[in-house]
């Protein structure tokens, strides 16, 4: 039986191993990259730097999301 993971809860660590093999990263740099996803990943970042990205990424996120959500509700005038 094929058991199905949501790619959120994988992306992390595969794209850690990937980048240490590619360019030697560092303990922060591999912080940052296991922990962009939390909470998704139950464990936060370490680093303020990994922090940081990790609010980042939640803002671009939102900043994604709710346009899109917002012009499909029609609650936005579509622009194109």
């Amino acid at each position: 039986m094929k058991t199905y993971v949501l790619h959120g809860y994988r992306h992390p660590m595969i794209a850690a191993d990937n980048a240490k093999q590619d360019y030697g990263i560092n303990d922060i740099e591999e912080n940052i990259i296991k922990r962009h996803m939390f909470p998704l990943t139950p464990i936060p970042p370490k680093y303020k730097e990994a922090r940081i990205v990790c609010i980042a990424d939640k803002y671009c996120a939102v900043l994604e999301y709710l346009p899109a959500k917002l012009t499909r509700n029609h609650h936005l005038p579509s622009h194109g």
